[in-house]
């Protein structure tokens, strides 16, 4: 900057005597020749040009750019190259710029440039980010083409918070900072520009001259020598284990390596998987639960809202459970038979869904389906005829599964059918329903196999496209009064495919399989076949949560026996034949459900058929097991409710405690639940002393079988374990009493591999 100031007063001053003493030279007026005509045309004058040209010649080539190509040439020819030296291995470390060939090429990255290391990570850190970005919109995408694929209404004010949208929002905070602060510096901006680039031009052109005749001891560089991490060679060894088994495994200098699935996994009951095999992404996950662990959402409970978090569940594609009876309309199980029958705790846990999901979701949506019903009577009479009887056209759209109608059959005959078209294999589904008694609940009538080689190809392949179920509806029905009718044709259509093993693989388990999902099935008519009446309106709808719920509610109050409780109709064997149930035993978490289910049919109705029915149930809670009740005592004196009422007890933690909830909800019917109270707070007591029994330092137990029996312990798989938390948040929850909550974390932390201290 000194040596620019000193040398503007020169440069002014050549300035005013070359190029201010030009001045142009006034043209001639135009003359024409006497002889010949020729005319003397006007032109500028080339004077000034000329001088222009000479000027920028002398300044930017004789001055700037000679003497930079002659410093380069002189520096390479008197200088050259640089030596090659070893990695000093004494005093301080070479810079990054002494890593250069030549001396100019030091110069330049030691003021200009950026060293390779950081060059190297700046690319990095870009790719990065540009990568982070790319996951962040594919995920948005995806959730958003979810949201519409599904019509998840949560999405709309629902966000989980994760650590990559935290820092996603302090990217998006930052980026609008430094636009505000960028705005702001534009003033000063625009100040500095104008001289910026005539400062740095000189600068640079000042530092080159003299680093080019001052930098004679700069002519040495150094070769780099790249670090290269050693890995340690892994070597197989052979491992015993436990002196008897034998297992091929890795070790190095240090530590040893044994097999995750051949051991680890079994030996522990560890959870691992390897994602993104293969690329820049792979990993191995570990769990050591592989069950994920939930707590209630919500910080009260009410005995009128929503169950738990039975709104996630979905009894009705469970692979126990064999159908959706048509007749009664509720879920029939072959967990411990062939033969499907009526499971209890099973049933109420379909009716607390479906009331959760009442809650929830969204309102359904519904159409009318168009028929010609008698605008007086809004009645419509279908007769046997020789074209089938009466077939409707249904609404096309993919997400109306359900259907709902009322009938009066006048003969044994009347049955419906709906015809469904499955998209996923492109076959027709022909689902009868009718008036036989038939214990299967659903069979095949038809699979689309035909032996008959005469047949025409066209109707063989025709044939072949149609698979045709029925379902019972049982051989009663009633002449004089109108039934309702409501079915998810979804699920019928689950459950009719699984009997031909055509369902489409589990994801979570690729050996089992799933069931069908919104979208995998079309519905295209609904017919009706024998002598019957209809009652307007036929609907076809997203969901009818509502209705199954109460029809389910029903089934409890005309399904009670004489003592109060829905018994089990099977045999249950516990402990290896140890323990029998007969057909005929009672549940005390069936009663509990059952009670759950009562009491928030009475929050719909205010019928008193459902306080009365659950009033009954209350019953067996106090009446032993032995004499056919579900009470058994523990140590003695404390009373505990079976969900296997056994002799000696079975002590089932996760039913004990489902039952207590139970009590709860119908106690807090005032006027009704006085007895149902004091058996709660009975059962409060015995959970509160004997909780601590249930715990292993590591993981919980199931049962104390092993108490009565003398045997092994009975360890609580890892999803019983997460039931176990849930449902000792959900009793903290109702009762305020933090020993639950306390007890509840360390198995949280059991489940996240935390074990108890020793001794």
């Amino acid at each position: 900057m000194a040596v620019i100031s000193k040398l503007t007063p020169s440069a002014i001053a050549l300035g005013r005597c070359t190029l201010g003493k030009l001045r142009a030279i006034p043209i001639a007026v135009q003359a024409q020749r006497q002889s010949h005509a020729h005319v003397f045309r006007k032109r500028g004058g080339q004077l000034i040009v000329n001088r222009i040209k000479d000027v920028s010649h002398f300044y930017l080539v004789a001055l700037g750019a000679g003497p930079f190509v002659l410093a380069c040439v002189l520096t390479h020819i008197i200088f050259g190259p640089c030596e090659l030296k070893d990695y000093p291995e004494e005093g301080p470390p070479p810079h990054h710029w002494q890593f250069e060939r030549t001396p100019l090429r030091q110069l330049f990255a030691k003021y200009f440039g950026v060293s390779d290391i950081e060059h190297h990570e700046r690319n990095l850190a870009y790719f990065e980010r540009q990568s982070i970005l790319g996951r962040w919109r594919r995920t948005d995408e995806r959730v958003r083409h979810l949201q519409g694929e599904r019509a998840d209404y949560k999405g709309y004010y629902y966000m989980p918070v994760s650590s990559q949208w935290v820092e996603y929002g302090k990217f998006m905070a930052n980026k609008i900072q430094n636009q505000y602060e960028h705005h702001a510096n534009n003033v000063m901006i625009s100040l500095t520009r104008r001289w910026r680039t005539p400062i740095l031009v000189g600068s640079v052109f000042f530092i080159f001259v003299l680093f080019s005749i001052f930098s004679r001891k700069s002519n040495t560089c150094v070769e780099p020598v790249a670090e290269i991490p050693v890995q340690p060679e892994l070597l197989k060894t052979q491992c015993l284990i436990e002196g008897s088994r034998k297992l091929i495994c890795l070790r190095d200098e240090k530590d040893v390596y044994l097999p995750f699935d051949k051991f680890l996994k079994k030996q522990f009951d560890l959870t691992g998987k390897l994602l993104a095999k293969g690329t820049s992404e792979e990993r191995f996950e570990y769990y050591t639960s592989y069950s994920r662990v939930r707590v209630p959402e919500k910080l009260d409970y009410s005995s009128d809202g929503p169950f738990g978090h039975f709104a996630s569940y979905n009894v009705e594609m469970r692979d126990r459970v064999r159908c959706i009876s048509a007749e009664h309309g509720v879920p029939m199980s072959i967990q411990w038979d062939n033969v499907p029958y009526f499971y209890p705790i099973q049933i109420a846990q379909y009716a607390l869904q479906h009331y959760s999901r009442n809650k929830t979701d969204a309102p359904p949506r519904q159409v009318n389906i168009e028929a010609e019903f008698d605008t007086s009577t809004n009645l419509l009479e279908v007769e046997n005829s020789a074209d089938g009887g009466l077939r409707l056209s249904l609404h096309p759209e993919i997400e109306f599964v359900v259907l709902s109608f009322s009938w009066r059959p006048r003969e044994s005959s009347a049955a419906f059918s709906v015809i469904v078209r499955e998209l996923r294999l492109n076959k027709t589904l022909i689902l009868n329903y009718k008036h036989v008694d038939d214990r299967r609940c659903v069979w095949a009538e038809n699979t689309g196999i035909n032996d008959d080689y005469n047949d025409n190809q066209d109707e063989k392949e025709e044939k072949q496209d149609e698979l045709v179920f029925s379902y019972s509806l049982g051989s009663e029905f009633n002449k004089d009064e109108f039934t309702k009718i409501t079915r998810d044709i979804l699920a019928d259509a689950t459950k009719a495919l699984s009997l031909v093993q055509m369902l489409p693989p589990n994801k979570k388990d690729s050996t089992t399989p799933g069931g069908l999902k919104i979208g995998d099935i079309r519905l295209v008519n609904l017919q009706f076949t024998g002598s019957l009446t209809l009652r307007r309106p036929i609907l076809q709808a997203t969901k009818a949560h509502g209705e199954m719920f109460l029809r389910t509610a029903e089934w409890f109050v005309k399904n009670q026996d004489e003592q109060g409780g829905w018994s089990v109709p099977v045999m249950r064997s516990i402990a290896d034949n140890k323990l029998v149930l007969p057909a005929g035993w009672h549940s005390a978490m069936a009663q509990g459900h059952a009670l759950s289910v009562l009491t928030r049919a009475f929050h719909l109705t205010n019928d008193l058929r459902f306080v009365k029915a659950a009033q009954h149930g209350v019953d067996l809670f106090g009446i032993d097991a032995k004499d056919g009740g579900v009470r058994n005592k523990i140590f003695g004196n404390f009373d505990w409710y079976e969900e296997y009422p056994t002799t000696p007890g079975s002590f089932v933690l996760n039913g004990f405690m489902y039952s207590l909830i139970g009590l709860y909800d119908f106690s807090t019917l005032k006027g009704y639940g006085n007895e149902s109270r004091k058996l709660f707070e009975n059962g409060l007591s015995s959970l509160r002393t004997f909780l601590p029994l249930y715990d292993t330092g590591s993981g919980s137990i199931y049962d104390l079988r092993h108490v009565g029996l003398k045997t092994a312990p009975n360890l609580a798989r890892w999803d019983y374990h997460a039931v176990h938390i849930y449902l000792l948040k959900w009793l903290e929850t109702i009762t305020s009493d933090k020993f639950f909550g306390e007890v509840a974390d360390r198995w949280i932390g059991y489940a996240q591999g935390k074990r108890a201290k020793h001794n």
